[in-house]
């Protein structure tokens, strides 16, 4: 997997970039045909803020300045450039600054802005052609970045596991943070403001005299957010790359479930031909194609997750079979279907085998996961056998698919929102049709986490959200926690 530094270039001035973001947006009719022009942006950016350079605060300040500049993206693995954004007659329509409390005494500057432009024009790394990276870059600049980069550069050479143990000592890096936070709060400390930053040289201080008195501004209101504040803020950023930290794996498996295909040998045993990668840190153990039925599985293992626990990840629909297209519409309409059985008795029989957990290294227990519809075959082994699920744009769980395995609809609606974990994106087709059709055919289950830039339905595009919210989190945990 690369790893990539980035920096914005401005004014002849160059800032790290700690998180950006730059969105495209196509409006289609609903036969999938363009119906407008792409819309661009803004352009999101999070930096730390320069104590003696008045770039950034005097564009944010001074209505309608436009300015030109790129952001560039190197590959730190080569220490390139690899591909840059560029942008002309751009405005700083927000700026947000804040002054991040440390441990001891002091503290960080950190801004957001955002970038409006006629056009973002994005551009590769390689030589030549009117949107390289090298036409962006002054004749006399060196051909890397300094020591941000090399820094980086350690980053790709990692194995996963590596970069699992990192997240997992940065999450309670962030826990301790929130604790002293706590012990500041509860015995009276700053809550006012989250230190006692620097007012006469801040870039705080210089954005007031060029704002030219005007203190109601926004900007200025920004710095004085409350401990309280960046408390919850930073709670917030630790519990959801908590939970997103597995999710996400869920979800690659969920996405791997639809890339094999099977042949069986003399014996009848199954041989798996995956189309697609097994994720990294992962391992197939074993799978199940059912081509009467439409009915298939795969049953992970991994590596570096502790404890290590086994994922049985259903596949979702295929458009092409039929056997899919009938589970979808008969259990949507409480008609037992074979496929929610087959899902039910495969978990069942992987419960007994990995389920007890009873040696913490090897067998630490057995997950449930699916998109689409393997997410509700997913809901449906999860509410039988008891055991942990994780869905992604689900279909829809009807009471008829359990009740012969002896659970009622009361138990099933009391269980699953402690058992599976429901992610679904805010323009999912699926659920937004399950959501809005007053109880004519079931809703997913469990509890709700909806992410609001995932696309609609496929199950690439919930991989690919989890993970900027993943990128986002870190670097709000980093802000709070670094020495």
């Amino acid at each position: 997997m690369a790893s990539f530094h980035a920096e914005l270039y401005i004014n002849g001035q160059a800032y790290p970039v700690l998180w950006c973001a730059l969105e495209f947006q196509q409006q289609i009719q609903e036969r999938g045909r363009v119906s407008a022009r792409v819309r661009q942006g803004p352009l999101l950016l999070q930096l730390d803020v320069p104590q003696d350079d008045d770039t950034l605060v005097s564009w944010a300040a001074t209505l309608h300045k436009k300015l030109s500049g790129h952001i560039i993206f190197y590959d730190t693995s080569q220490r390139s450039p690899h591909e840059s954004i560029h942008f002309e007659e751009a405005e700083c329509v927000g700026y947000q600054e804040s002054f991040d409390v440390l441990r001891g005494e002091g503290g960080s500057y950190a801004c957001s802005l955002t970038i409006t432009a006629p056009e973002f024009v994005l551009g590769s790394g390689s030589a030549g052609g009117p949107a390289a990276v090298s036409s962006f870059l002054p004749a006399a600049a060196p051909p890397v970045p300094s020591a941000n980069l090399a820094a980086k550069a350690l980053e790709v050479a990692e194995t996963k596991a590596e970069r699992y143990q990192k997240r997992l000592r940065l999450l309670q890096s962030g826990r301790n943070k929130v604790a002293d936070m706590d012990q500041l709060i509860s015995s009276g400390g700053p809550v006012a403001g989250p230190a006692a930053a620097p007012a006469s040289k801040g870039p705080l201080g210089r954005l007031g005299s060029l704002l030219t008195g005007n203190s109601n501004s926004a900007v200025a209101e920004a710095g004085a957010s409350p401990l309280v504040a960046d408390r919850n803020l930073l709670q917030k950023a630790v519990d959801r790359l908590t939970f997103n930290n597995v999710a996400v794996e869920r979800a690659r498996l969920s996405q791997h479930a639809y890339q094999f295909t099977t042949t069986a040998d003399p014996s009848g045993l199954l041989l798996p031909t995956f189309t697609g990668e097994v994720p990294e840190g992962w391992a197939a153990l074993q799978v199940w194609d059912d081509k009467k039925t439409g009915f298939a599985a795969a049953l992970y293992d991994s590596n570096f997750e502790q404890p290590n626990r086994k994922v049985l990840a259903f596949r979702g629909t295929n458009p092409t079979e039929w056997g899919d297209i009938k589970a979808d519409l008969t259990q949507a309409l409480g008609i037992p279907t074979k496929q929610y059985d087959q899902a039910i008795e495969l978990a069942r029989n992987l419960k007994d085998q990995y389920g007890a957990g009873l040696d913490i290294v090897q067998d630490a227990g057995l997950d449930m996961a699916g998109h689409s519809l393997g997410g509700g075959l997913a809901a449906a082994a999860s509410v039988v056998t008891g055991a942990k699920g994780y869905t992604f744009n689900a279909a829809g769980l009807h009471p008829n698919s359990v009740k012969p395995f002896g659970i009622t609809k009361e138990a099933m609606r009391a269980a699953a929102p402690g058992l599976i974990d429901n992610v679904y994106s805010n323009r999912d087709p699926l659920n937004g049709l399950q959501n809005h059709m007053g109880g004519l055919i079931p809703k997913s289950v469990g509890t709700p986490h909806v992410l609001s830039k995932a696309g609609f339905h496929p199950i690439g595009d919930v991989v690919a959200a989890i993970e900027t919210e993943k990128d986002a989190d870190t670097a709000t945990i980093q802000k709070y926690t670094r020495p």
